[in-house]
């Protein structure tokens, strides 16, 4: 029953990307083996011309990060500029804006129970929980007309940056296809398409890895590598700090050894070389997040993400760190939500090793999928006795079983590991290219059209049939009506049963009082009349949210007396608008 039931479950990650690439690795190993020379299908004046170009010291990373806008940008007709759905984004895009005005934290509102929602902070300050990274990122997007400008961005930079990451560890060729292995996978994914995905952690973790590798196959230092080690390590331990602190720790055990065992003497001179430009930027850094954090929680030591479990969480993010005490709760909502977490955390702790295949499965469709497991597997044996990335797979495993233990264990959480298995993955197709001229070139050429074709061809096929993936959903649309309607506005959501908790409706920006729109919880007749009294001269309307939209109307009274009223009052009084 068990394994029939977890068979079921992992086909549900069979999606149409993974069914097309299996597909197609199917197809041209198929050819492979009638005989049809498929790993050498491109004349060889092509391939010539492509190491030429490879081996250029800034064009190749230059020409993948505009390939990767141009692809982006060219199916935007289809696959449009995302809209926050999800509570991480709302939280988010609420630090981006605090940033984008210029200021770190914002004032508590005399309203806040009113506008409690997830993981933002409302006492002692009205802040996001997050580190400050990705907001800072965002923060950048608004002042360009769009936190989706930093998000792609931030994509385009991250697939040059692999190439550049992978170049101390292979020929250039390899590097290139390394960086187009990687915009294949992640196009219009969350790392592309969401305000919380994993391309500013893989962006920092690659400058990481890039920088340690260069150190690595040289016998002395430079001060250029220590400076990228200290901004890499900055804005990682500022992004996903958990996993970052993790590979910091790995790479720096590596370095450790390279300084004990290859570098040239003396030892302290390489040692400060590496060393002094890394504090240079990690300690101005550090000073800056412990006043961040005594502006947001009042403590220096105390970061708004711990604050914020503290204040409403039962679960922990790692199960082996004990449950806390639950706390009150003002709103259901929150009890089903934080309830809803500490159920899946005592599931993860129970079965533990039961639950591994399906926090997985998501991830290695992410990743890996068909035609990026075909070589890792195939070239397995190889891979571990290569002594020169045996650091690199050490430093993998130790923080792929370290996110074993996460609660949650969400596709951008790996990001910072991305650069680790990207090495890993190009080593395994030198190998079987090395080892197993005949079959393995095949495969490796399998394996790359499959990937490079695979997600980018269903994306353009998508486009070509004029099937449009909408991001609206109805606050959004809600949102828009009401930004052409003349006046400002309060809406207040009332749930009712079946809302599902993931799609909050109750999030505002820095500044709530001069917001055109403010989005407040329904709480009774003496919360909302307070509401109505401090924000008098509105118009108010009513969500009523289940499963799905049930109705918007405008409940504007002519006092704040006159809420709540009988249901059919409202609507007799108010307009009735369906969506």
């Amino acid at each position: 029953m068990l394994a029939a039931s977890l068979l079921v479950k992992l086909q549900s990650y069979i999606t149409a990307d993974v069914k097309l690439e299996a597909g197609l690795l199917s197809l041209v190993l198929l050819l492979a083996a009638t005989g049809l020379p498929v790993n050498r299908m491109l004349p060889e004046r092509w391939v010539a011309s492509f190491d030429r170009f490879s081996a250029r010291k800034y064009l190749p990373l230059l020409a993948i990060i505009v390939a990767a806008g141009a692809v982006r940008l060219a199916v935007l007709p289809w696959y449009p500029i995302p809209l926050p759905k999800i509570h991480d984004e709302f939280s988010l895009l609420l630090g981006a804006q605090t940033f984008a005005l210029g200021r770190l934290t914002n004032p508590t509102h005399p309203l806040w129970i009113s506008f409690e929602t997830f993981h933002v902070l409302q006492q002692p300050t009205y802040v996001s929980i997050y580190p400050p990274a990705q907001a800072a990122m965002l923060a950048l997007g608004i002042v360009m007309g769009d936190p989706w400008f930093a998000v792609l961005a931030c994509w385009m930079l991250t697939c040059g940056a692999f190439v550049w990451m992978l170049r101390p560890w292979f020929a250039p060729g390899w590097a290139v296809c390394g960086g187009l292995l990687l915009l294949a996978r992640t196009l219009t994914s969350e790392w592309s398409d969401s305000y919380r995905g994993g391309a500013l952690a893989a962006l920092s973790a690659a400058i990481i890895v890039g920088a340690a590798g260069r150190i690595w196959f040289q016998r002395t230092a430079s001060w250029r590598y220590g400076l990228l080690l200290g901004a890499g390590i900055a804005v990682l331990l500022n992004r996903r700090p958990f996993e970052g602190l993790f590979l910091t720790a790995g790479v720096g055990l590596m370095l450790t050894y390279w300084l004990l065992k290859k570098a040239e003497r003396p030892v302290v001179r390489q040692a400060v070389l590496v060393a002094a430009p890394a504090l240079a930027i990690l300690l101005p850094c550090a000073a800056f997040i412990l006043y961040y954090n005594a502006r947001a929680t009042g403590n220096p030591l105390l970061p708004a993400y711990v604050k914020g479990i503290q204040t409403y969480g039962i679960a922990r993010h790692d199960i082996l760190i004990p449950a806390g005490i639950e706390p009150t709760y003002r709103n259901a909502e929150f009890r089903a939500f934080y309830e809803w977490e500490y159920s899946y955390y005592l599931k993860r702790q129970q079965h533990f090793l039961r639950s591994l295949p399906y926090e997985a499965m998501p991830l290695w469709q992410l990743y890996l999928g068909p035609s990026l497991t075909l070589p890792l597997l195939l070239a397995l044996p190889w891979i571990w006795r290569s002594r020169r990335i045996r650091p690199v797979l050490l430093i993998l495993a130790g923080c792929l079983a370290v996110n074993t233990t996460e609660t949650w264990i969400q596709g951008y959480y790996l990001a910072p590991e991305t650069p680790l298995l990207w090495i890993a993955i190009i080593e395994s197709m030198t190998l079987l290219a090395a080892k197993w001229p005949k079959w393995g070139r095949s495969v490796v050429a399998a394996s790359v059209i499959s990937c490079v074709f695979g997600i980018p061809g269903l994306v353009f096929s998508d486009a070509i049939r004029g099937i449009h993936h909408d991001p609206s959903w109805p606050r959004s649309q809600i949102a828009e009506r009401l930004a052409t309607t003349p006046g400002r506005h309060l809406v207040l959501v009332k749930y009712l049963p079946g809302h599902d908790f993931f799609r909050e409706w109750v999030y505002n920006g820095p500044d709530i009082d001069s917001s055109q729109i403010v989005w407040a919880r329904y709480l009774g007749s003496e919360q909302n009349a307070r509401c109505l009294d401090y924000f008098r001269g509105r118009r108010i309307w009513e969500a009523d949210v289940g499963e799905t939209l049930e109705s918007f109307r405008d409940v504007t009274p002519d006092t704040a007396a006159l809420l709540p009223a009988p249901a059919d009052e409202r609507l007799r009084a108010g307009n009735h608008l369906d969506f």
